[in-house]
């Protein structure tokens, strides 16, 4: 069976695709359900020691290394607790939409 879309004229008023359900209407604004997603980006973690991460002031879970940790882009606040008992450590960083951004750090 085929679908045929044909254009409305609601759709030729619209700046948006035509042919994309529910991505437009007639004044041509777009609906807020459908923003677009922004791609996300990726951080890499190793330290030596091993050390707890925190993104933004939440508990990931995580232990370094942290090879890949899919992150919104823009900045964000890490920090770095030794298991050893050492000293936390505070990085900040930016990450790019669709790039990895990899951290290294010698805690003591």
């Amino acid at each position: 069976m085929a679908l045929w879309l044909l254009p409305t004229a609601d759709a030729a008023a619209c700046s948006c695709a035509r042919f994309e359900v529910g991505a437009c209407n007639p004044t041509g604004q777009s609906s807020p359900r459908t923003a677009p997603r922004r791609e996300p980006g990726w951080l890499g973690i190793h330290t030596i020691p091993v050390a707890r991460v925190f993104l933004d002031g939440e508990d990931t879970g995580l232990m370094t290394p942290v090879r890949r940790l899919e992150v919104a882009p823009g900045p964000h606040v890490l920090r770095l607790v030794p298991v050893n008992g050492a000293r936390p450590v505070t990085v900040e960083v930016v990450v790019e939409a669709g790039r990895q951004t990899t951290i290294y750090r010698q805690l003591e």
